[in-house]
């Protein structure tokens, strides 16, 4: 009599199933060095320059990426043709148009390490990145989107000697995209056409389907009581990758409907400011700021 096997724990071959594996946490924290950028070798001729300044303490690079299957887009075909019933249509360029994407809340919660209260992070005056027109509830409402905000905190940290690195994080923030409209050109049968989308303006999770975007990382911050300020600067970009007509041409509508597969990459740079007094020293070839990537590592793709 053969035995009998389940898959609770071996496989159908007889193998014992491997069980969890132990994976380190990613985001301890630690102690950490302000940014800092070399000194020329020959400070001979250099001039030392006092300054009450806006100090760089760091700055880290934070993304969102999303990808999203988008189904039965519908085209209007604006284009003149010979275009007969039953033509395939060939989809050859694809543009993306949109004036801005951006955030419409003037306010938005930031929670740093494990304080008690989320720092509220303001829209900054230089942050407008356009107004946009909106439906809401029937009627049509202006909203400035907005992608650089701001904010403060005292902070106290002892354990290290000049920083440590600390989580920062945001989730759940609805972008919004202005005028946003699809055009792709190709061929029905063997004549050229050119078709778009109905223009849309409004939350990206609504009119395409992309989740609320979350941003977490490390940061470094200074020790002792220090009042840190915070700049983050928001980019974001959407894309249409690979699109596939899913039916053929028909005369008496002039429309068509297409798949999709996009791509919504949001990007977030974010600034801990401290002031100090600094003595400076001039460079007529300064070295760039290069911030530190502060995402947190994935599990998946860890041999260590």
């Amino acid at each position: 009599m053969s035995e009998v096997k389940d898959n609770l724990n071996q496989d159908c071959c007889g193998c014992e199933k491997p069980g969890p594996v132990e994976k380190p946490n990613r985001c301890q924290e630690g102690c950490c060095s302000p940014k800092e950028i070399a000194a020329p070798l020959d400070i001979c001729t250099a001039k030392g320059i006092p300054v009450l300044s806006d100090r760089i303490y760091d700055c880290v690079y934070l993304e969102d990426k999303q990808r999203k299957y988008l189904k039965d887009i519908e085209f209007t075909i604006t284009s003149n043709g010979d275009y007969k019933q039953g033509d395939e249509i060939c989809i050859e360029t694809i543009i993306v148009k949109y004036k801005c994407i951006g955030l419409i809340d003037e306010e938005i919660e930031v929670r740093i390490d494990s304080l008690e209260n989320e720092v509220s992070f303001h829209s900054s005056d230089e942050s407008e990145s356009c107004k946009c027109e909106f439906d809401c509830d029937g009627s049509s409402i202006k909203k400035k989107l907005y992608n650089i905000y701001k904010g403060s905190k005292t902070i106290d940290i002892e354990c290290c000697e000049e920083g440590r690195k600390t989580i920062i994080g945001e989730d759940c923030l609805d972008f919004y995209i202005c005028k946003a409209k699809l055009i792709v050109k190709g061929k029905i049968g063997c004549e050229n056409f050119r078709a778009e989308t109905e223009e849309f303006s409004g939350p990206l999770s609504a009119g395409f389907g992309f989740n609320k975007a979350d941003f977490f990382g490390t940061i470094c911050l200074p020790t002792g009581r220090n009042r840190v300020h915070f700049e983050e600067i928001f980019d974001a970009c959407l894309s249409i990758d690979c699109i596939r007509a899913t039916k053929t041409y028909n005369e008496s509508t002039k429309k068509f409907c297409a798949d999709a597969f996009s791509t919504l990459l949001i990007s977030k740079t974010i600034y801990a400011i401290v002031k100090e007094e600094l003595i400076v020293y001039t460079n007529t070839n300064p070295s760039s700021i290069t911030c530190t990537d502060g995402r947190i590592g994935s599990n998946c793709h860890h041999n260590g």
